[in-house]
């Protein structure tokens, strides 16, 4: 799994990101600022191939930029944004949250909004292994940690932990694999993607 920063400072969808970087899947990634020449800019801590290009945004730690998303030697993993240093060296990392899952396997979202929206996230089940969840049709955050950390058995991912992307208008996901290709288009262009690519 990688990172890609869209190629224009309008943004850029999924699926562009996906050919440009040459992956099998792309889905959005973190949530972005909007200026007034509506150029998006990655919020909070961003990290690219190993590459600072924004920093660490401790006033959106507390809420909504809670977590952090990143890859440390080959390997995703998920943190609280309060345990980040600025001595930590990523592969790639995004700030962004909230966390749904605790470390754990609990659901991270204590009360039900019922702001039902389209929602994306990336998973760390049991066995250490990334999973990327896309919604539409809309869940809550509460209902989205609910299904994430609900055992296999129970219809959940059972995840260890999981943590929000930027979500709603912004969900998409693009799948192009042996000439078939599925896509979950978003309303917006976004700032950012994580990438799967193949082996």
């Amino acid at each position: 799994m990688g990172l890609r920063a869209a190629a224009s400072a309008k943004g850029e969808t999924a699926r562009e990101m996906r050919q440009a970087g040459g992956a099998l899947l792309a889905i959005n990634g973190g949530f972005f600022d909007l200026d007034i020449r509506e150029r998006l800019t990655p919020a909070g801590l961003f990290v690219v191939d190993g590459r600072k290009r924004r920093g660490f945004d401790a006033e959106k730690a507390k809420n909504p930029l809670s977590g952090i998303l990143f890859s440390r030697d080959g390997r995703v993993g998920i943190m609280w944004a309060r345990d980040y240093r600025d001595t930590d060296q990523f592969d790639f990392a995004v700030q962004t949250g909230p966390l749904i899952v605790d470390p754990g396997g609990v659901n991270g979202i204590y009360r039900n909004s019922f702001d039902r929206q389209n929602r994306s996230a990336v998973c760390i089940d049991r066995a250490g292994r990334p999973v990327i969840v896309a919604v539409s049709g809309g869940l809550s955050l509460h209902e989205l940690g609910r299904l994430l950390s609900q055992n296999e058995a129970e219809g959940g991912l059972g995840c260890e932990r999981a943590i929000n992307l930027d979500g709603g208008p912004s969900t998409q996901v693009s799948v192009g694999a042996k000439g078939a290709e599925l896509e979950l288009p978003g309303i917006w262009k976004v700032a950012s993607a994580l990438l799967v690519t193949g082996r």
